[in-house]
């Protein structure tokens, strides 16, 4: 099972995740309260050894040259993207940058009718309220088209300690997503990075 953990905004944070046996690590370029740009993305990554750790940057209704803009300059592993984006946004990033692209989508009827038609390596499954919200999909939902997705996928929205494994046993994604599941007090705590990477990772 592959995670990810998501909305880091300092060095000493980063260095934590990753000693927490993750694959991804994602910075947010999107408006939120996690927000960061191009030039404190660049300093909070600068001289750490992120190993086999993929760098995932994540956007929300910004142009295509900013965007490739920013993941060229924070020198981005992968690209992920929410908002309003078209498949041919997705197509022309993909061909423009050569990297790998993500695209989140809210868990609701109508947007998992159309996974399939999606122009993305990966596709990251999130609450209807959207990234870091802390609000749960819904699982049901999913489980009910995830036997005919034709691409891997992430799951996101409100994962924590107390729910990861019931998703995990529940549905069948490729990798989850978490953000405000490794926070307390809005701050990252590496207690609960620990204990969410063992429980994951104990699954494969």
């Amino acid at each position: 099972m592959k995670l990810k953990f998501c909305g880091f905004r300092s060095k000493e944070d980063i260095k934590k995740a990753l000693n927490c046996n993750i694959d991804y690590l994602g910075l947010i370029f999107a408006n939120s309260k996690r927000k960061i740009d191009k030039y404190q993305g660049a300093e909070i990554i600068k001289e750490i050894d992120f190993g086999q750790v993929k760098l995932v940057g994540i956007f929300m209704d910004q142009s295509i040259d900013e965007v490739i803009d920013i993941a060229e300059f924070v020198k981005l592993n992968i690209i992920q993207i929410h908002g309003s984006e078209s498949n041919e946004y997705l197509k022309e990033l993909k061909i423009r940058t050569g990297k790998e692209i993500w695209r989140a989508i809210p868990g609701d009827e109508k947007s998992l009718e159309q996974f399939n038609l999606i122009s993305a390596d990966f596709v990251l499954i999130d609450s209807t309220k959207g990234g870091g919200s802390g609000e749960v999909a819904d699982w049901e939902l999913i489980n009910k088209y995830e036997k005919d997705f034709n691409k891997p996928y992430f799951l996101a929205g409100g994962l924590g300690v107390n729910n990861i494994e019931t998703a995990i046993n529940k549905l069948k994604p490729y990798g989850l997503d978490i953000c405000s599941g490794i926070e307390m007090d809005s701050a990252k705590n590496i207690e609960l990075m620990r204990e969410i990477s063992r429980r994951v990772k104990n699954y494969g």
